[in-house]
C-alpha cells in the first residue's frame, strides 16, 4: 500500500514482503532519467555478483521497452493524424465549393481555423431564383468532436431548407436535434438569414452568435441583427424566439463572422472587438467584398 502524508511519499508492506534478504539494488536510467530500481540476491553466498554487466543487461531491456512504447505511442499518433486529417477534408466538404461572383450577388469568405479541425460552419443555399438562405455557426470545443456534431447540423439544416418547413420551426427543429445528439452537453452559436430578392424582405435569427453586420448603399451606418434566440442545445424547450425582419432592402451587405475574429490578440494583448469591427464597417459601406476583406485582412 503506498500513501502521502505531509508532503512524503511513505511505502507501507505487508509483513509477507521484507527488503532485508534483499543484498543490493541498482538504479537504472535511461537518458538520464531513472526508470526503474533493480533489487539484487545471490542465490548462496559463494556466487560473486557481477554488478556492471547486471547493470549494463538491465539497461539493454529498459532501452528495449523504451522504443516498444515509444514505437506503440508513434503509431498511435500516425492514426490519429490521419482521423484529423479526414476529419478535416470532411469539414471541408461542409463549406460551399464555390460562392456567387455576379452583378445580382456577390460573395466572399476567409477563414483561418485555429486548428486543423474546428466547428466553425457557414453555408450559401440558392433555395430559388428569388430565395436565399445564408448562415454562420460555431460549436463550442474543437477538434473532432465538434466537426462531427457540426457535420451533423449541417444536414439537419439542409434538410429542414429542403422541407419548407417555417422559419420558427427550422430553429426548434435544430434544438431539439442538437438536445438529442448532446444531451445539453455541447451547445451551438448560430445564425440563419433568408433574402427574397422578389419581395426585397429579410428574414433572420441569431441564435446567440456574433451579431452580424447590416449596412446598404442609402444609410450611412451599419445596423445589428441581435434579434432571434439563445444559443441552441443549451435548454430542452427555447425560452424565447423572435423572428427579425427588414423590408425594403436593396443594394446592401450583410458582414458575418465568428468570435475567433472579435477575440483575437495583438501584440499588446487587446481585443479587437466588435465594436472596433463595426467602426471598420462603418468606414468601408456596402464596397466589393473583395476590396473589403483585401484591405481588412
Amino acid at each position: 500500500m503506498t500513501k502521502k502524508e505531509s508532503g512524503q511519499l511513505q511505502i507501507q508492506l505487508s509483513e509477507e514482503y521484507t527488503f532485508e534478504e534483499l543484498e543490493t539494488y541498482l538504479p537504472v536510467y535511461h537518458k538520464d532519467k531513472m526508470l526503474a530500481i533493480l533489487f539484487i540476491k545471490r542465490k548462496s553466498a559463494e556466487m560473486e555478483l557481477d554488478l556492471d554487466f547486471t547493470q549494463a543487461l538491465a539497461n539493454i531491456l529498459v532501452v528495449a521497452l523504451e522504443n516498444k512504447r515509444f514505437a506503440r505511442r508513434q503509431l498511435e499518433q500516425e492514426v490519429l493524424n490521419r482521423e484529423v486529417a479526414i476529419a478535416s477534408q470532411v469539414q471541408q466538404m461542409l463549406f460551399p465549393s464555390s460562392l456567387p461572383n455576379t452583378d445580382a450577388l456577390k460573395a466572399k469568405v476567409t477563414y483561418f481555423p485555429h486548428n486543423l479541425v474546428g466547428g466553425d460552419y457557414y453555408d450559401l443555399i440558392q433555395k430559388s431564383e428569388d430565395v436565399l438562405y445564408f448562415c454562420i455557426a460555431d460549436v463550442s470545443g474543437k477538434g473532432i468532436s465538434a466537426a462531427l456534431l457540426m457535420s451533423n447540423f449541417q444536414a439537419a439544416l439542409r434538410t429542414l431548407l429542403r422541407s419548407d418547413a417555417d422559419f420558427k420551426v427550422i430553429i426548434h427543429q435544430l434544438n431539439y436535434t442538437l438536445i438529442e445528439n448532446t444531451k445539453g452537453e455541447r451547445f451551438i452559436t448560430f445564425f440563419l438569414g433568408e433574402y427574397n430578392r422578389k419581395t426585397k424582405k429579410l428574414r433572420y435569427v441569431n441564435a446567440g452568435h456574433n451579431p452580424p453586420i447590416l449596412c446598404w448603399e442609402n444609410a450611412m451606418k451599419s445596423e445589428l441583427l441581435k434579434a432571434g434566440t439563445t444559443i441552441l442545445g443549451a435548454f430542452d424547450e427555447l425560452p424565447f424566439l423572435e423572428i427579425g425582419e427588414r423590408e425594403k432592402l436593396d443594394n446592401f451587405t450583410i458582414h458575418l463572422y465568428t468570435d475567433g475574429l472579435t477575440e483575437s490578440m495583438n501584440p499588446e494583448e487587446e481585443e479587437f472587438g466588435e465594436e472596433r469591427f463595426q467602426r471598420f464597417v462603418d468606414n468601408h459601406l456596402c464596397v466589393n467584398p473583395e476590396d473589403f476583406h483585401r484591405e481588412f485582412f
